[in-house]
């Protein structure tokens, strides 16, 4: 304690006192910050005692949620001295995710008694998985879909989707879309920009309106982050160049978001749109790269009531243009009034959507493109045209195949207005299940009910009482148990290897609690051509803890650390997830500096790599158990005390 007295005319004194501040008893409790179905560990538990010599007490260790205890819950603790004694408990994890709550309740005859409790994450360090199973029902028809649960309990959820119109794999596409773990400027709009739109497709509950609401909030204030002084949008935080195409594409997420309803800072979405029209203005390139990015600008510039005339005319002279940025010019004309000029445009035009050299600097794919004419033609009004190509779109979302989340959001944000102004009719459908019954009335183009489920196999009655054909999905996800993925490698090749404080190749399966480890990750380019934007992803074994060398420095590369130069890094309690480019057979390697910490039986999960926008090249090094390693005596993990 400090006391400090002084007087207005600048006298003044201290006093101090150092004294205890202490309980007679304490617990404290350390455990991983997450678990994983079906690992087992050695929780330990300091008992601290301040009762004098020789003094006696009891701890016991009380568990709720997806664990149970081995062995002894309660033990008998004995303070020679006053001060700490360690003693341990078994757990075992069950094959479920959701929580373990820990308890420790410290007392001795005629004292206190000292009670901590914290709750520690159960997750599967598995990939998500979504399974579909499909029919279309003709009036006054009745069918049963069932469906395996592809999760471990706990992780599963499901839907039912009911629709007038050819389905778009929402349930399975928005969830991958809003689970995806990566979080840049441009996936932190594709996750937020579909929810835009679920209300005018669909009726939302209480519950998910609410979700949507939260979801596009939170979005529109973490990319305030990624925002520059000149109105611009970076991929990563803390970056200097801006993304052409990327600005276009949050400005197009903010004005819409304006129109939604959303309070958009105008200190935001006016900077982002001067930036467009400064770079409109200053746009003087041939290539089809540049020609999408100048197309965009101008559709978001007049979306926001700001059209710039004369940059359109003179783009249009730039002929000829892709489908993509032709339709979004002629939408850009429309929407500034001009609906002759833009009928001119496009009059006799067939869409033929093709890659393109460059294609992937703006992210595209053939299905994003195709997404791009059918929004131009829901700003143009033209639900004819775009019929066919919502057939299509909705096609390649029900295939199953993997997309970008620049493509996948860019076809929902197309396809759901489309199927608000396309839809036309109703039907009343009734379902029951094991879960539950209830009939529901398809006004707007769908409907989409969530399913209470566990795990095993689901069964849905469901009895279309109407005249309309109506499609039937039940839609399904889940984390399945970690240690079924295989090993791969397409268009990249990964090693891993673990070292010691030495730099000695080690086994991580024998290595010793407490002892510090260096996991050195190496990714080869093996396409024959660049590959930007790719994400390598070290996920810890839940016994481990990761050490993160830039706390404490000013600098942003790790320099002396032996990793290669990357573009953002993002250090997280159980993973490291790492940005970076890699040119044609470039390899680049990065270590990353754990420590085993907990005893126990845990699971060392997969290391994986992707080229975000090319979902076609990614590599895999399979996860795999680790044994136990006895635990030392009288140790506290992290050193910690109350």
């Amino acid at each position: 304690f400090m006391v400090v007295a002084g007087t207005p005319d600048g006298a003044y004194g201290r006093a101090e006192l150092e004294t205890p501040v202490r309980s007679e008893l304490m617990a404290f409790v350390t455990a991983p910050r997450v678990l994983g179905p079906g690992e087992k560990l050695t929780v330990p538990v300091s008992a601290f005692g301040f009762l004098g010599k020789n003094a006696r007490g009891t701890l016991r260790l009380s568990v709720s949620g997806q664990a149970t205890i081995i062995g002894d819950s309660s033990k008998a603790v004995f303070w020679p001295e006053e001060g700490e004694q360690n003693l341990e408990f078994e757990l075992a994890i069950k094959d479920e995710t959701g929580f373990v709550r820990l308890t420790a309740e410290l007392s001795a005859p005629g004292r206190k008694t000292s009670v901590q409790t914290i709750e520690v994450p159960v997750r599967s360090a598995a990939v998500p998985v979504s399974v579909v199973q499909s029919t279309l029902i003709n009036g006054r028809n009745s069918t049963r879909i069932d469906i395996d649960l592809p999760g471990l309990q706990g992780s599963n959820e499901a839907w039912l989707e009911l629709s007038l119109l050819p389905p778009i794999d929402l349930s399975s596409r928005l969830s991958w879309l809003i689970g995806y773990p990566h979080g840049c400027g441009e996936q932190t709009t594709s996750k937020a920009f579909p929810q835009l739109f679920l209300a005018d497709a669909m009726a939302l509950t209480p519950e998910q309106a609410e979700a949507a609401r939260l979801n596009v909030s939170a979005a529109i204030t973490k990319l305030a982050g990624f925002q520059t002084g000149r109105g611009g949008f970076v991929f990563w935080p803390g970056g200097y160049e801006e993304s052409a195409w990327l600005s276009a594409y949050v400005a197009h997420f903010l004005v819409m978001a304006g129109r939604q309803g959303f309070t958009v800072p105008e200190t935001m979405l006016d900077p982002a749109l001067a930036y467009l029209r400064t770079q409109t203005m200053a746009w003087a390139s041939r290539d089809d790269a540049a020609r999408a990015e100048q197309s965009y600008r101008l559709y978001v510039l007049a979306l926001a009531g700001s059209p710039d005339i004369a940059s359109m005319n003179r783009f249009a002279e730039y002929g000829p243009l892709r489908s993509a940025a032709l339709y979004q010019l002629a939408a850009a004309y429309a929407l500034a009034g001009m609906r002759d000029r833009a009928y001119d445009l496009i009059k006799g035009v067939t869409v033929d959507v093709r890659e393109y050299e460059g294609i992937w600097r703006v992210y595209g794919s053939e299905l994003r493109d195709k997404a791009i004419v059918l929004d131009a033609f829901n700003a143009l009004g033209d639900s004819a045209r775009g019929l066919p190509l919502f057939k299509s779109i909705a096609a390649e979302l029900g295939s199953g195949r993997g997309y970008s989340t620049q493509s996948l959001s860019f076809a929902l944000i197309a396809s759901l207005p489309f199927m608000k102004s396309a839809a036309s009719g109703s039907a009343t459908v009734r379902y029951s299940y094991a879960g539950g019954e209830g009939s529901v009335s398809i006004s707007k183009a769908m409907a989409r009910v969530p399913l209470a489920v566990t795990y095993g196999t689901l069964a849905v009655n469901v009895s279309n009482q109407g005249t309309p054909a109506v499609y039937a999905r039940v839609v399904a996800s889940g984390t399945p148990k970690p240690g079924t993925e295989l090993q791969r490698s397409e268009g990249l090749i990964l090693s891993a290897r673990y070292l010691d404080a030495a730099e000695s190749p080690i086994d991580p399966n024998r290595s010793n609690i407490g002892e510090d480890m260096i996991v050195e990750i190496s990714a080869r380019n093996v396409t024959g051509e660049a590959l930007n934007d790719v994400a390598l992803t070290f996920r810890a074994p839940s016994g481990w803890e990761i050490g993160n060398l830039r706390v404490g420095r000013s600098d942003d590369a790790d320099t002396g650390s032996g990793s290669s130069p990357y573009d953002y890094q993002d250090v997280r309690d159980d993973r490291v997830m790492t940005y970076f480019s890699l040119a044609r057979g470039e390899t680049r390697t990065y270590r990353i500096f754990v420590n085993k910490t907990y005893a126990g039986e845990y699971f060392l999960p997969a290391v994986t790599a992707e080229a975000m926008y090319r979902p076609e090249v990614f590599a895999v090094i399979p996860g795999r158990p680790l044994s136990r390693v006895t635990s030392p005596l009288n140790v506290n993990p992290r050193n910690l005390r109350p």
